[in-house]
């Protein structure tokens, strides 16, 4: 008797700091943002709890306030109203009104957050331990394999936390000159101005609230294309965020000094590096500290964890140009077990919208393109490309393209015809790579301007995309005038 009595105080423990947590969350919305990072449906102890806090997820993602109305509507429209309560109450409606009655203190909020953490570590590890034990009773069992995958499961025992922080990408720049000097190797109009005058006078700028696909086949140059237009927006004193899901900030900021100092990425990686250029690298790097620019290159963000960060940053400060490399590596952090990817993709790209309006700045999303585009004599992309990926091309305001031409007929003439990556070993050796590139930046969705094609001439070797038909070689290179 006296074990089932502990037992019941602590289920009321911990339901009295699930309904704190709760009814905070129901009561000051904003709160949501402050622990929505590291809290999942999952870590509830109670289903209840769990299924409440999962619309309460949804309604923050999906509308742009927050209030019980909404939530009540969606948990009836769901046919969840009568699933989330306790202590009694009749049904949903009754338990939510009693939360935000009894709601806890938001000064205790990272309190409720750790003993919710603390709890669903403990109920991890309690199923983990019995499962261990009815293996050991009931089959014969190798003991060093026991302990080997009980080592490893008690190391994935965690919570998903996102200790992600941002970084300014000057303090970044410091950084990998330092790992270059010590040789270390390193993963490294109306509307806004991209800094392309021919393509920025197609689109009239980027409105704020637009949401900007680039899309391409793998190796076409979408990350060079983003990181050239992300340097131009932060010379220009704006605030850009950057979301690498794919390479680490060092790998970009490593890039970013090759594109404004003009020296080779090899020879950066290498350190093979003059006293000439070491001085144009110091004098970027300088300039780099200037830009508002912040990097965040964590690998495994949903989109809860996206919209959540942006937002954060957004209250302390505006922001000018989101930039996602790339779409199709972001998770849907609410995907149900029976949802396809493109329906997952459909979901990001009109979560991606509504955070465009939310921060009133663009968003580029860059896309992977199908492999139709492999299949057809003419590889040039076409707006049905993008179908495949759920409503990408319903959702962005403006759609472009990246192709060059000479890289497929230069893969012909290799002979290589594998359409699963167009890069080909023999394409992609050194002297391929330092070869220039004439690039067609093809503006296939506009809504709110032309459509059209830009061409630009894009170096590899430096990551940098110029003027195609600029005959003056300091206009092309836009090259400042570093005395002033």
């Amino acid at each position: 008797m006296s074990s089932l009595n502990k037992q019941q105080e602590l289920n009321l423990a911990i339901a009295n700091n699930e309904a704190s947590l709760l009814g905070l969350l129901l009561r000051e919305p904003n709160s949501y943002l402050e622990i929505s990072e590291i809290i999942k449906p999952e870590m509830f102890h109670f289903k209840e709890n769990k299924t409440l806090y999962n619309a309460i997820t949804e309604v923050h993602l999906n509308s742009k306030t927050f209030d019980l109305t909404v939530l009540l509507n969606y948990l009836t429209k769901q046919k969840l109203i009568d699933e989330v309560t306790r202590f009694g109450f009749k049904g949903g409606a009754e338990y939510i009104e009693w939360l935000v009655k009894n709601a806890g203190y938001h000064s205790e909020l990272d309190i409720y957050a750790k003993n919710l953490i603390d709890q669903y570590k403990t109920d991890q590890l309690t199923l983990l331990l019995n499962k261990t034990l009815e293996k050991i009773d009931n089959k014969i069992f190798d003991i060093s394999d026991v302990l080997s995958n009980l080592q490893l499961e008690l190391i994935n025992i965690d919570i998903s936390e996102i200790n992600s922080n941002y970084e300014k990408i000057g303090n970044k720049a410091n950084e990998v000159i330092k790992d270059i000097i010590n040789n270390e190797r390193t993963d490294t109009s109306v509307g806004l101005n991209f800094g392309f005058n021919p393509l920025d006078n197609l689109l009239l700028g980027a409105n704020p609230g637009d949401l900007i696909i680039l899309a391409a086949r793998p190796s076409m140059g979408k990350t060079a294309f983003a990181l050239n237009i992300a340097s131009n927006v932060a010379k220009n004193d704006k605030t850009v965020l950057f979301f690498s899901l794919e390479m680490s900030n060092a790998q970009l900021v490593q890039r970013m000094i090759a594109i404004d100092s003009m020296i080779q990425i090899s020879k950066l990686r290498k350190n093979l590096i003059t006293t000439d250029e070491w001085k144009e690298i110091h004098w970027t790097k300088e300039q780099m500290e200037k830009w508002e620019m912040y990097l965040n290159d964590k690998p495994t963000l949903t989109i809860s964890d996206l919209l959540t960060l942006s937002r954060r940053f957004a209250r302390n400060r505006k922001v000018d140009l989101v930039v996602i490399d790339y779409l199709q590596l972001i998770a849907d952090s609410n995907k149900a077990n029976n949802e396809n990817r493109q329906l997952e993709i459909s979901k990001i790209s009109r979560a991606l919208k509504q955070l465009a309006r939310e921060l009133d700045c663009p968003i580029i999303a860059l896309s992977q393109l199908s492999r139709n585009v492999e299949k057809r004599e003419d590889k040039t992309p076409i707006l049905s490309d993008l179908r495949e990926s759920g409503s990408i091309e319903q959702d962005a305001d403006i759609v472009i393209f990246l192709h060059r031409k000479d890289y497929y007929n230069k893969k012909r003439e290799y002979g290589s015809d594998n359409e699963e990556s167009p890069s080909s070993e023999v394409y992609n050796s050194e002297n391929s790579i330092e070869q220039d590139s004439l690039t067609n930046v093809i503006v296939a969705k506009n809504r709110h301007g032309a459509v059209g094609i830009v061409q630009l001439l894009f170096k590899p070797h430096l990551n940098r995309f110029f003027y195609a038909n600029e005959n003056s070689n300091k206009q092309k290179l836009n090259v400042p005038n570093k005395e002033n």
